[in-house]
């Protein structure tokens, strides 16, 4: 009985990542290029993607414009350079920070100066009592040498 079951869930979850591959590619989501920020094509992504009202973001660095690593290596203005991004990034789109509906922040070192940062910059950024859910996840390294954080986000735009 159990194999028939465990048989049956794999032809389910099959037939459920099959309907999300075809949603997807039905809606094909539109890509968010803004100038605003560093550029990501040449890179092999996008900015981030709206698709039916909603956008996901690719994962923003504390880069500038210029894709040079603001704050000399310090966390605190690689995190506020990233916030910095995502504001711009969501303007672009036409959304805002108080459109998000989750973040999810890659840091690769867990201490209490660095969650001290990362609360200060929520409370700066989402000053009102609306909170977007969040996960904070410590990593071994990001992408790219000497990046310290790197943020995530899933948000809806700005209704006409």
């Amino acid at each position: 009985m159990y194999q028939l079951l465990t048989s049956q869930m794999k032809y389910f979850k099959t037939i459920l990542c099959i309907a999300a591959v075809i949603t997807f590619l039905e809606s094909k989501g539109q890509m968010i290029d803004t100038d605003s920020i560093y550029k990501t094509r040449d890179l092999g992504f996008s900015q981030a993607i709206l698709s039916d009202g909603i956008i996901y973001t690719s994962g923003i660095v504390g880069w500038d414009r210029t894709y040079q690593l603001t704050g000399n290596g310090s966390f605190e203005e690689q995190a506020k350079q990233c916030f910095t991004n995502l504001e711009l990034l969501l303007a672009s789109a036409n959304s805002s920070m108080q459109k998000v509906i989750h973040l999810r922040l890659y840091i690769t070192e867990m201490s209490e100066m660095n969650k001290s940062v990362i609360a200060n910059l929520l409370k700066i950024h989402f000053p009102n009592s609306y909170k977007p859910a969040t996960t904070l996840l410590c990593v071994k390294a990001l992408a790219r040498e000497n990046l310290k954080i790197e943020v995530e986000s899933i948000s809806s735009i700005n209704k006409q």
